[in-house]
């Protein structure tokens, strides 16, 4: 694909309206329009997006780019596939030119997802209307599963003979090296046949709705055929990176702001039966940190739903320390003594509810070793500590520390100030804190960053009203204003923001483009918006005053010179203040 080709896309589309399908919140606020990130979870919108540029900046977590990268971003794609989905959303048909390996790989990438979506539909098909499927539909009426959940997520039936998926899909066009290398033959003694036989099928989808694998339960409860069996790894399929369900339910996790997260299958299509719609699960494998990533992107909460054997437990220990490393907020939920998900709506539990009591994956564990450990007992009491300062170890705020070493004190009798010790034996196996000139380097940039941060709004507020920069003698504001927020002001007497844009090299496009995102209001009366000019002026001249004094303090000169000189510096600082 060209240059040309790209920015042909990227004009047709209106970035305001992409985003507003992912960004609900989004409005317009002077320039530019502000709301919630979808990248990380907020409170107060730092998400800004400019249409006279065509780009988005969030300021609470960085990320930030064009139409197409928010597409990448948001939908965890790469550059190509969501060049794609551009392209269709802007009537554009895309031309791709690849190398010979590139094109080889994406003809078979496509090749595999059509022959799985193929094989999803006639598993589908056996299930819903075959004679073959009778006893799969039994099966599923017994566990009490819908006819519409059964076609939200496409479940199949696989039947019993050798060759049935194998000879259709043979007509289709695909050879049996090609099935088997997918993973939906299997061979034996040089002959190949169906890979999943007398098993419901749950077809795997990535987060955009590509079918890239399968997941079949048995339905014979005398074979000695494992309970599950999954498609190996392919091209298109690494369980690790896929939750099953996410695909049905990432809107209404952004709706929820909360991913509720179970270990089976027919856990997800039981809990949308009676509306939570918010939840996913791992493939068979316990969570990994790639799979909350992935969860992420949709909400930063999470609510663990895992059985309730010494496995479950075991699952969630390991899945809060995952979730507390990617700043997650996990909480869990009791399943009062049933079995699974399934089993708590089958036997008329009330999910809804249930959910709504989720607490803090500490706080419940807290409840949970109680009823199980002797605390009456000095071991008993041990064990407590142990198992309950390692979950707190694994907690990142140190409020949240402070919260449960109270609470464990009042629970086994023992000092705040003995837990804090235990506690911090445990941190120290894992962080180690250096404190050296560095921390005072960063402290250094921090403060000059502050300061560029506000001269960006001050450039920001000026390119807002472009006909009233002629007011301003530029030459006065060198002390505070960079070269490039110079040039940049310069230049825009003359030129539009987008005729500027072109005549700036990379690093100057890119500060501009943080700039244009910035809030400033739209003020039209002259003499407020002086004011305000003033108002961020006297601002940015302070943060310069305090970065200068800041720089001839650590600066290698006498201390009668840097007296001097930070003596007319504090002078100036005051005389502003």
């Amino acid at each position: 694909m060209s240059k040309d080709q790209i920015e042909e896309i990227k004009s047709k589309l209106d970035i305001v309206s992409v985003v507003r399908e992912y960004v609900p919140s989004l409005k317009k606020n002077g320039r530019n329009h502000f709301g919630l990130c979808p990248f990380h979870n907020e409170r107060t919108p730092s998400f800004s997006v400019n249409e006279e540029l065509g780009i988005f900046k969030c300021f609470g977590c960085g990320e930030g780019g064009d139409v197409i990268s928010f597409i990448e971003k948001v939908e965890g794609l790469d550059f190509i596939k969501a060049l794609e989905i551009a392209a269709k959303k802007a009537g554009v048909e895309l031309r791709i030119e690849r190398s010979g390996f590139s094109e080889k790989r994406n003809k078979e990438r496509e090749r595999l997802i059509e022959a799985n979506h193929l094989a999803a539909e006639y598993y589908h098909y056996l299930l819903g209307k075959h004679e073959y499927g009778k006893e799969a539909r039994k099966y599923a009426k017994s566990r009490g599963l819908r006819v519409k959940e059964l076609k939200q997520f496409m479940i199949g039936f696989a039947p019993s003979g050798y060759e049935n998926l194998k000879n259709f899909l043979k007509k289709k066009g695909y050879t049996e090296a090609e099935l088997l290398s997918w993973g939906l033959l299997a061979e034996k003694s040089g002959h190949t046949y169906d890979k999943f036989r007398n098993r419901l099928m749950f077809p795997i989808t990535n987060h955009i709705g590509e079918f890239v694998g399968f997941s079949g339960r048995i339905l014979d409860k005398n074979s000695k055929a494992p309970k599950y069996l999954n498609s190996p790894e392919t091209l298109v399929y690494k369980k690790s990176q896929i939750v099953f369900g996410l695909y049905q339910a990432k809107e209404a996790i952004r709706k929820n702001n909360a991913a509720i997260l179970v270990e089976g299958n027919i856990d997800i299509l039981s809990s949308h039966m009676v509306e939570v719609q918010n939840i996913v699960a791992p493939l068979g494998t316990a969570l990994t940190q790639e799979q909350l990533k992935l969860i992420k992107r949709y909400s930063d909460n999470i609510i663990f739903a895992f059985d309730t054997d010494s496995a479950g437990e075991k699952a969630l220990l390991r899945s809060h320390e995952l979730a507390e490393s990617l700043e997650m907020h996990a909480k869990v939920v009791d399943l009062n003594g049933y079995q699974d998900v399934d089993e708590l709506i089958q036997k008329g539990g009330d999910w809804k509810k249930i959910l709504s009591k989720a607490e803090p994956v500490v706080d419940h564990m807290m409840n949970r070793l109680k009823r199980r450990i002797d605390m009456t007992s000095a071991e008993g009491k041990d064990e407590y500590v142990d198992s309950i300062i390692a979950l707190i170890a694994t907690t990142e705020s140190s409020v949240r520390q402070a919260h449960y070493l109270e609470r464990l004190s009042v629970a086994v009798g023992v000092d705040v100030s003995e837990l804090k010790t235990i506690l911090n034996k445990y941190i120290q196996k894992s962080k180690k804190v250096d404190i050296n000139e560095t921390s005072i380097v960063e402290t250094k940039e921090k403060v000059i960053k502050r300061s560029n941060s506000r001269a960006d709004l001050l450039v920001a507020a000026l390119l807002s009203h472009r006909e009233r920069i002629r007011l301003f003698d530029l030459s006065l504001w060198s002390e505070i204003l960079s070269e490039e927020q110079t040039k940049i002001l310069e230049m825009a007497r003359e030129k539009t923001v987008k005729e500027l844009f072109v005549d700036l090299n990379q690093a100057e496009q890119e500060r501009l483009k943080d700039i244009m995102l910035l809030p400033v209001d739209v003020i039209e009366d002259e003499g407020l918006f002086m004011q305000s000019i003033k108002l961020i002026a006297d601002s940015v001249f302070k943060d310069f005053l305090r970065a200068e004094i800041r720089r001839i303090k650590f600066a290698n000169l006498n201390e009668q010179e840097k007296g001097e000189i930070l003596n007319k510096l504090v002078i100036r600082l005051q005389s502003l203040q």
